[in-house]
């Protein structure tokens, strides 16, 4: 998966990223209250180290909780697309992709990850034949590891 900056790269600046999402999660959420907004920026920071240690399941578990709390918040919507695309859960990436995509057409990040996922669905299905609804993102996945964007 291709990431424009692991959240590893922040060491210690962590709570600073920690803040500024705060700080977008009050604006996301105006119609929300405070108290849900810093609960979805704790699942999403939650879900997004769970991304960056390769814990999928525990960060689509995170990022879901995150998503209930603020379902037009763009960002969350990427990154449970990835949790979902990285445990080959491809119809539900592509699903919170698309949403992505749809709350913020300029999200650079989740464009460039729709874009591969659904370009590695059309060459997994037309490679294996796939007849099935469920298709998985498997062989895209394993050829482009370590290259999804994270980003916002």
């Amino acid at each position: 998966m291709i990431r424009s900056r692991s959240t590893r790269a922040f060491g210690a600046n962590a709570l600073v990223l920690g803040a500024a999402f705060l700080a977008f999660a009050f604006v996301a959420c105006a119609g929300s209250t405070p108290v849900r907004a810093v609960r979805a920026a704790r699942y999403y920071a939650a879900g997004t180290r769970a991304l960056d240690r390769g814990e999928s399941r525990a960060a689509a578990e995170a990022l879901e909780l995150a998503v209930g709390l603020m379902p037009n918040a763009s960002e969350i919507h990427n990154h449970l697309g990835l949790a979902y695309w990285s445990e080959g859960r491809s119809e539900a990436a592509l699903r919170e992709l698309e949403r992505a995509v749809e709350l913020d057409c300029e999200n650079e990040a989740a464009r460039v990850n729709l874009a591969r996922l659904r370009a590695g669905m059309g060459a997994a299905n037309r490679g294996a034949g796939f007849d099935g609804e469920e298709r998985s993102a498997r062989p895209l996945r394993d050829a482009v590891e370590g290259s999804a964007v994270h980003g916002g």
